[in-house]
């Protein structure tokens, strides 16, 4: 619940009223809240998007639910970007902000910059995606990341699957067994609102280059970071691997089959960067691990013996009956 009313503190006083007075049971379970101009403000759970009445009760109806005008978005805007478009202009740029530990998702007007977004301007719609903690949940991958030093992994699920939080717990894990880890904290989100405390955080600082930092400066046993994507960061995590560093990273995708197909990570695991594959189970059930394989097993299984496995390949397997104990094929739960 603390995520719940830190998210709706970003808000203006009369939005944040009726949301306040939300039943708790309710409140734990909201992963976003939506403001779009002259709309009803919806909150997102169970997959699906829901709306407030002035009372603080949850309606199916769009109509009955409370209205975000033009000007209470305007003013919510503005306090996420403390009265500063440029002190933002990065990170609005990339289409969010951090504030309170929360990502706010941007939506409107781009402003094109010889072909690439620089900024957005207009501002329609904003998405907080509510923090949850998730305590103790990365204790289950303990054992397969943590036994004679630490080893690398690409945690994976669709959106607001708990990935950030599964992160953040890590490290508070490795770091709780006394072991030097760098969090790379690109958009203030691991850090945001509490201490790693026993990391070293690179906040708000590129992936690529605080993976070249971290190698090069901090003599890290192991890098941290949230949402590997491109191919500079790609590279990095590659050039620390050469040099003696794993990477432990998150990444948007519903099944490893997803990520093989993309070129980048492609080639990232079949040179054995990662020793892992997780899984989470979803927006279902955030922050709950399914599934825990080695990727070179997991290589020989559905790509060098048979091929990518078909499109229903994760249809046929219970997933939460996958999880590999450490050192060994047997998979049980």
């Amino acid at each position: 619940m603390n995520g719940y009313i830190t998210a709706v503190s970003l808000l203006p006083k009369e939005l944040q009223v009726p949301l306040l007075l939300l039943d708790k049971t309710v409140g734990s379970r909201v992963q976003e809240i939506r403001l779009r101009s002259g709309q009803a403000v919806s909150l997102g759970f169970g997959g699906e998007e829901w709306f407030v009445t002035a009372a603080g009760k949850t309606t199916g109806q769009r109509a009955c639910g409370i209205v975000c005008s033009e000007a209470l978005l305007r003013q919510t805007a503005d306090r996420l970007l403390e009265y500063s478009v440029y002190a933002h202009w990065e990170e609005l740029r990339r289409g969010f902000v951090t504030a309170g530990g929360c990502r706010v998702g941007i939506a409107g007007t781009a402003v094109l910059d010889s072909g690439a977004v620089a900024g957005y301007r207009a501002i329609s719609a904003l998405c907080i995606r509510v923090r949850r903690e998730h305590d103790g949940c990365a204790e289950r991958l303990m054992p397969f990341l943590c036994d004679d030093g630490v080893h690398s992994a690409l945690i994976c699920s669709e959106p607001a699957g708990g990935k950030t939080s599964v992160l953040r717990d890590l490290a508070t894990q490795l770091a709780q067994r006394r072991l030097p880890i760098t969090v790379i904290d690109e958009r203030g989100e691991l850090s945001g609102g509490r201490s790693l405390l026993g990391c070293d955080v690179l906040c708000y600082t590129p992936k690529a280059a605080g993976i070249e930092q971290a190698v090069r400066c901090l003599a890290p046993r192991a890098v941290l970071l949230d949402e590997l994507g491109d191919a500079d960061e790609l590279s990095a995590v590659y050039d620390g691997f050469l040099r003696g560093v794993p990477t432990v990273a998150t990444v948007h995708a519903r099944s490893f089959e997803e990520l093989y197909r993309r070129d980048g990570l492609r080639d990232v695991l079949e040179r054995g960067v990662f020793e892992y594959l997780i899984q989470l189970h979803g927006r279902q059930a955030p922050g709950e691990i399914a599934q825990v394989l080695r990727t070179e097993e997991w290589l020989r299984e559905n790509v060098r013996n048979r091929g990518i496995a078909a499109d229903g390949f994760w249809s046929r397997i219970d997933r939460a009956a996958h999880f590999e104990t450490p050192r060994q094929h047997a998979v049980v739960v």
